[in-house]
């Protein structure tokens, strides 16, 4: 069993919420003329968005070096908490299209059917020894 995140790790802070540390620090700096500490900006995170626990300084400096993730957050986007990598294009773009094929004909499809579809593609293209990892998200 993997270990769950913890949420001093990043692990519960969505796209929106690290835009806003973003923005609040912008803010800030505005009134006090002076850089804001990534303490103050965790406390205030804390605080702002009910965290269990104060996020590390560490998850503020990478939020900080990712900012052009949080900029210009479309809203579909913003409730994203972390990055996912496409390993396989083809895969990816062939599971879009059945499910927007399914969306059009009405066909309620659940996660497990996207994955099992994922990996009936995997077969398909010779991909038995590389089938990617699917997500339940």
């Amino acid at each position: 069993m993997t270990k769950a995140k913890s949420p001093s790790e990043g692990g519960n802070m969505t796209y929106s919420q690290k835009s806003k540390i973003i923005e609040h620090a912008g803010i800030l700096k505005a009134k006090t003329k002076k850089e804001v500490n990534y303490e103050t900006l965790a406390n205030w995170a804390q605080k702002e968005f009910h965290l269990p626990h104060t996020p590390s300084k560490a998850i503020i400096s990478r939020i900080f070096r990712d900012k052009h993730k949080f900029n210009a957050l479309s809203h579909q986007d913003a409730s994203i908490k972390r990055t996912r990598v496409v390993t396989n294009e083809v895969i990816e773009e062939s599971l879009a299209l059945w499910v927007l094929q399914m969306q059009h004909r009405k066909v309620f499809i659940s996660c497990l059917m996207i994955q099992e579809k994922g990996r009936d593609f995997a077969r398909r293209l010779n991909l038995e020894e590389n089938v990617p990892q699917f997500s339940d998200n």
